[in-house]
């Protein structure tokens, strides 16, 4: 007892000792449990903020897409090929598996679809001849996939029927009606190897000349959807797993449109399994274009790893060994407590120290290999520290800046350095963390624009003892928005405005003029034949003529003025910050003059033509609608009068312009009342001067108007979509009238009927002719169909096939007026033809 009593120190620090031991390694644990949650929340929010800005990149890519196809009537196949490839899908979006455009269609308008898309050689020469929509069978309206990339490997998509499916359907319409992005519900796609879930962008499509202010105005308007498709486990592999690391788990659950929170019955599991004894789990929904989704992120393990993960076991096993020591040291060595006390003071530093030097020794090994700038400042806002990243994106060694300010950081720019300084000051003011956009230039003197991401960090009682802050460079994400923002904007070919952006420009115009009391106008150009050349030359020598003619309007204008392409051979000049309209008559002179002049392209000399309409703000129309309509009327006026001129709108083409939709609607009601009558033309032998036949003539005497001349409503009729009922019934009555001539002993007798391109590019065309010929038992030698030379000028498959058809029932074949396009003779040793007709001009 009284040894025990006289030993009472070596206890005393052995007591002392373990305590201190077990203090120590439960505030290390409880530490380094405190960083892995903080670092684990970290990496949840850089893996939600990834996924949140790669969906957003698809959408921009759709929004993309769509600004292409408003910019004209249709984009054709190979321009949406061509899209594609040059903005690099596979390499930017590599969790994107296909694009693809879906057609809206209705019934009526399937059979000419279908032959549109087997005629389609702008990617094959052969077409596609097989195509039809499948699967087979009538329906009131079809969404067809029309165009995918890539082809390979999803042959079986091609036009195919999607609304055969309800939730398919359901998810289409929801797209349509809600005029934005929306995603799908999961789906596995056919050319997916393994079957792996994936799920589609829809980006709906709309008729740019149609409102879209409501769901009806909307269902109306709609033309079809642009998508794509995501592979959910690309997706999460190529972003979320960046953030996360392999020691951690995320589970995704779709909970559907309007979906909650929770896991209910209708939720379906698209990504990993169910965690089994993890340790930290979170849970957050983000709305994916429409759709809720579920992510429970989790790690099985919670202690940290490395270095740091072993901190305090190592605290613990050397706080028992130095304790059980000192307790040895004091209990054998009483007399010299105060040397043993030293000792043990001198253990425990030495013990701290070596702890601290591995502790930050490992936080400096992770700061290192961070790709990322990271920076430290004091309260002074003088540097700390900064990491290798750093050091190469400014180009300045460490050792030469700790220390320093962000004054000197950067001395050619002290109103950004005192931006930067104010923000610190802000953060500082306000504990916590922060984030902002800054341009700033690297090591090569470029400029880079850049996210800052700070936070403040405390001492151990709590006061503020400086920041930390990581610099992201987000220059390449920021030109491709600005790519994607130009595409969607500007026409594809001439790089100019298109409807969307001028749309925009002119409102503002508007606004602005109406703010100072100024005045604008418009200049609607159409060229002048330009279907002519696109026929004879081809498309790319009339794309060409379109950039050419871009730039030649760029020239006459000024830098402050709008020039757009509208679609096709269309262009709209916007002039503001006139004094007056009359100013405009001077650009559309300049137009009509630079236009005119003649230009070479592949050793062929074009001269086109406009047509210029000007409509003026705000004796014209005070909003975009009726400036554009009014400059429309303006310019087909222009046409009418001649082409090669400009007009100015007056209330009188608007009334012209309301009398030709009146005259559609009489003609329409016409074939329905028999109003119209044939007229026919002899045509004489000049050696003999006998009649040797006619050719018929359509005259329409209208109940109000009298007499309506030809040159009136037969461009009314190919517009309105009428020329191929008013053309069948002009050749069946004028069958009827020669098998009556024949009859009555005048058998010699040939029958000419004219025929319009859009009729015989009519897929029934040739059926129609086999038919009316058996009907009125008309026989087919004695009937000639005059065909304008635009249609020889074409030479596709299906124009030699409806020639040679017509050929083999023996009708026969008149050219009319021969010379007014880009033909030659030897498109004729081709095709069966019987008669020319040469035009006056040629």
């Amino acid at each position: 007892m009284r040894g025990a009593l006289r030993n009472w120190p070596a206890f005393l620090v052995l007591g002392l000792g373990l305590a201190i031991t077990v203090v120590a390694w439960r505030f290390f644990t409880q530490q380094l449990s405190r960083e892995a949650e903080i670092d684990f929340d970290h990496r949840v929010s850089l893996a939600v903020e990834s996924l949140d800005r790669h969906v957003e990149d698809n959408v921009s890519l759709l929004i993309g897409l769509r600004g292409l196809f408003n910019a004209s009537e249709m984009l054709e196949r190979h321009e949406f090929r061509r899209y594609v490839s040059e903005f690099g899908i596979g390499e930017r979006y590599p969790s994107v598996r296909l694009l693809s455009f879906v057609r809206y269609v209705r019934a009526a308008q399937k059979a000419e679809f279908e032959r549109s898309v087997r005629s389609d050689r702008s990617l094959d020469a052969r077409g596609y001849p097989g195509f039809a929509i499948r699967p087979p069978g009538e329906r009131s309206e079809y969404m067809v996939v029309t165009y995918i990339e890539p082809m390979t490997g999803n042959e079986s998509a091609f036009g195919f029927y999607l609304l055969s499916d309800p939730k398919r359907r359901a998810s289409i319409e929801y797209a349509r009606d809600r005029g934005v992005a929306t995603a799908s519900e999961p789906l596995r796609l056919a050319a997916d190897p393994g079957g792996k879930l994936s799920f589609t962008l829809r980006m709906p499509l709309y008729r740019p000349d149609m409102p879209i202010g409501t769901v009806a105005e909307r269902r109306a308007a709609f033309a079809g959807v642009v998508a794509s498709a995501i592979q959910v486990e690309s997706l999460v592999n190529a972003y979320l797993g960046r953030q996360l690391g392999v020691a951690y788990d995320v589970l995704i659950h779709d909970l559907g449109v309007g979906g909650g929170t929770e896991v209910g019955a209708g939720a379906v599991r698209i990504f990993g399994r169910e965690p089994e004894g993890a340790a930290r789990q979170r849970v957050v929904t983000r709305d994916v274009a429409g759709r809720t989704w579920r992510l429970q992120f989790s790690a099985p393990d919670a202690s940290p790893v490395g270095i740091g993960g072993e901190l305090p076991l190592v605290v613990l096993l050397g706080g028992l060994v130095t304790s059980l020591l000192l307790f040895w040291l004091v209990l054998t060595q009483l007399r010299a407590h105060q040397r043993a006390l030293q000792l043990a003071e001198s253990a425990v530093a030495v013990r701290a120290a070596e702890g601290l030097r591995e502790q930050l020794s490992f936080i400096q090994q992770l700061i290192e290999a961070v790709p990322q700038p990271i920076f430290f400042k004091d309260t002074q806002g003088r540097y700390l520290g900064v990491n290798r990243a750093w050091e190469r994106f400014f180009g300045i060694a460490r050792e030469q800046f700790v220390g320093r300010s962000v004054f000197e950081l950067y001395p050619e720019d002290p109103e950004l350095a005192r931006k930067h300084h104010a923000r610190d000051v802000e953060l500082f003011a306000s504990p916590g963390s922060q984030s902002y956009e800054a341009a700033i230039r690297d090591a090569q003197g470029a400029l880079r624009q850049t996210i800052y991401n700070k936070a403040t960090f405390s001492r151990a009682d709590g006061s503020v003892a400086g920041l930390i802050g990581t610099i992201t460079d987000i220059s390449e994400q920021r030109r491709v928005e600005e790519q994607v923002r130009h595409m969607a904007n500007h026409d594809a070919l001439t790089q100019l405005p298109n409807r969307s952006l001028l749309q925009d420009r002119i409102s503002q115009a508007i606004a602005k003029a109406k703010r100072n009391e100024e005045v604008l106008a418009l200049l609607f150009i159409d060229l002048d034949r330009f279907k002519t050349i696109n026929d004879s030359l081809g498309h790319p020598v009339g794309d060409r003529l379109l950039q050419a003619v871009a730039g030649r309007l760029l020239a006459c204008t000024r830098a402050a003025d709008t020039v757009a392409r509208i679609g096709g051979d269309e262009f709209v000049v916007l002039l503001g910050d006139l004094d007056r309209a009359e100013t405009a008559r001077v650009v559309a002179q300049k137009v009509l003059e630079s236009l005119s002049a003649p230009l070479t392209l592949d050793s062929h000399v074009l001269q086109v033509t406009p047509s210029v309409g000007i409509a003026a703000y705000p004796a014209d129309g005070t909003d975009v609608e009726t400036l554009m309509r009014n400059a429309d009327t303006a310019m087909y006026h222009a046409k009418q009068v001649g082409r090669n001129n400009y007009q100015f709108f007056t209330q009188a083409m608007n009334d012209a312009a309301q009398q030709r939709l009146q005259l559609e609607g009489d003609l329409r009601r016409a074939l329905e009342r028999d109003e119209l009558t044939l007229q026919y033309q002899p045509q004489l032998d000049l050696r003999t001067g006998g009649i040797v036949g006619f050719e018929a003539l359509v005259r329409w005497r209208h109940p109000q108007r009298g007499m309506v001349a030809p040159s009136e409503f037969i461009p009314v009729a190919e517009e309105a979509g009428l020329i191929v009922a008013l053309g069948e019934w002009v050749l069946r009555a004028a069958c009827t009238q020669a098998v009556a001539w024949h009859r009555a002993g005048h058998q010699h007798l040939q029958l000419a009927v004219n025929c319009s391109a859009r009729q015989f590019q009519d897929a029934g065309f040739v059926a129609a002719v086999d038919r009316i010929l058996r009907e009125s038992e008309m026989p087919a030698q004695r009937l000639e169909l005059e065909i304008t030379e635009s249609i020889i000028i074409r030479h596709t498959e299906e124009v030699n096939a409806r020639f040679q058809a017509l050929e083999d029932m023996g009708v026969r074949i008149s050219i009319d007026d021969f010379g007014t396009g880009y033909s030659s003779l030897s498109y004729l040793k081709r095709l069966s033809i019987h008669q020319l007709k040469i035009d006056q001009s040629f």
